[in-house]
């Protein structure tokens, strides 16, 4: 059996070329050009000089080219996306006046970074937490659909009034998706794979993404891969082949990683789709910055409820994984067939409840891809089928991303079915009507397993025969 587990116990927690700061609201002086500070002028330095990926300005529209940015060229370039910045900043909304800034060398964040935080025109500015996929493929035969049963899903379904959440809208970003699987044909709403500066093609080279979707939508197919449920699955591809991480310090393997600017700009994006649950099976050890923690909390406010994986590590097991660790997130851990928890789900009292995440098969792309490739020592890209290769259509794979959709299409047919709901709602109910397991020992919860298994048919039932739930807040 493999799993890309090392990753979550060797990854650092920040990316080193990256730095985020909010603009305040006094920064401009005049309709030229920012107030000049000594970080200001340093910034436009390094445009000038060159040592710069971009400057972009995360206005909150994501899409259409609306994330001001550069690539390389005069100071006008950063003047233009502070501008941009400051010209969206709103009082009481956290989540605008961004601008990330990309450098090309490392060894000039931290001046830049230390300058930045003493400007009085700049709100704060923080390093950005590294994102990557919590889940693997297996080299083993899986069986094929036995997490339905465990979460009782049939059962679910024979219920009294149970319809197909045909209308609620469900996010994934991920890595993307493979839209035209024969599985998947119909079912994807909405892909994005373009957005802003970020111009990644629709191929879902990793397949975790279409694996994803495939757990929650896949429609019945002759290789035992169906879906838990048919809502409006709106996917965001957030992973370039320019990103990626390595295994450790000396490894020659290297995997890739949530692109920071498209994470962030999808998550803009899904505000504004006005979602009824986001499924996050991404996620890493570095705290959100305030601009990451304040799009979870407004998609939250809005009435969104996210699910994120716990995260997968072996080593540093009790080490918290973000978003999963955000407040108000369902985190979700995975549990085995034997209702064991899977020994590498991460554990913590932020857990919410476990779900099946061992043997786990659903659809990957028709077309060949790798979960990243081989290095030379030096760090380049090695010559030949270098390729950590995956399977093409179907296949088994674990993780506690693997659990985390099975939950999404389980608050799906939950709000589906009986109506809107808060976000603290759902996640009581969920909580309350999971399965007990074994090795929580009669306890109410744990650490390693939350409130227990989820139980698709239990969270129905209940939910149909408790009062109806409050509807979500204003501006929905």
């Amino acid at each position: 059996m493999r799993a890309i587990t090392r990753d979550a116990d060797a990854a650092p927690e920040h990316h080193d070329d990256l730095l985020i700061l909010r603009v305040g609201p006094h920064l401009m002086r005049d309709a030229r050009r920012p107030h000049d500070t000594p970080a200001l002028r340093h910034l436009a330095r390094l445009e000038a000089r060159g040592h710069l990926h971009g400057v972009y300005a995360m206005d909150g529209g994501s899409l259409g080219g609306s994330l001001g940015g550069s690539l390389g060229g005069s100071h006008a370039q950063v003047v233009r996306a502070l501008r941009r910045a400051h010209r969206h900043h709103r009082t009481g909304e956290a989540h605008r006046g961004i601008v990330m800034v990309h450098l090309k060398h490392a060894r000039h964040r931290e001046a830049l970074h230390d300058l930045l935080r003493d400007d009085p025109h700049v709100e704060w500015a923080e390093r950005v937490p590294m994102r990557f996929i919590a889940g693997s493929e297996i080299r083993l035969p899986a069986p094929r659909g036995w997490h339905h049963a465990a979460v009782r899903l049939e059962e679910a379904r024979a219920l009294p009034g149970f319809r197909e959440p045909r209308r609620i809208r469900v996010g994934v970003i991920d890595t993307g998706v493979d839209a035209g699987h024969p599985a998947l044909r119909g079912r994807i709403a909405r892909y994005v794979h373009r957005i802003g500066p970020y111009h990644a093609g629709p191929e879902d080279v990793v397949g975790h993404g279409t694996h994803v979707c495939g757990i929650i939508a896949a429609g019945a197919n002759d290789m035992g891969a169906a879906g838990m449920c048919r809502p409006r699955l709106f996917a965001w591809k957030v992973f370039s082949t320019d990103t990626y991480l390595a295994g450790g310090p000396d490894a020659a393997q290297r995997h890739y990683l949530v692109d920071a600017i498209a994470y962030r700009a999808a998550l803009h994006d899904a505000l504004a789709a006005r979602l009824d649950v986001l499924n996050l099976s991404l996620g890493g050890t570095g705290r959100p910055d305030p601009h990451e923690a304040a799009l979870l909390a407004r998609l939250q406010a809005s009435g969104t409820t996210i699910v994120a994986a716990m995260g997968n590590s072996i080593a540093q097991r009790r080490r918290p994984s973000y978003p999963a660790a955000s407040p108000g997130v369902v985190a979700v851990g995975a549990v085995d067939r034997d209702g064991e928890v899977a020994d590498f789900s991460c554990i913590g009292r932020h857990i919410a409840l476990c779900a099946p995440g061992v043997e786990i098969w659903s659809t990957l792309p028709r077309q060949p891809g790798t979960f990243g490739y081989g290095v030379t020592p030096s760090g380049r890209r090695a010559a030949g089928p270098s390729g950590l290769e995956r399977n093409v259509r179907y296949d088994g794979w674990l993780g506690t991303s693997m659990a985390c959709p099975q939950v999404t299409a389980a608050v799906a047919m939950l709000v589906g079915m009986h109506g809107p709901m808060t976000p603290d709602d759902v996640r009581l109910r969920l909580m309350r009507t999971a399965t007990p397991l074994p090795a929580m020992r009669g306890r109410a919860f744990t650490m390693s397993c939350g409130a227990g298994r989820l139980d698709v048919a239990r969270l129905l039932a209940d939910a149909t025969r408790g009062p109806r739930a409050r509807t979500r807040r204003t501006g929905r």
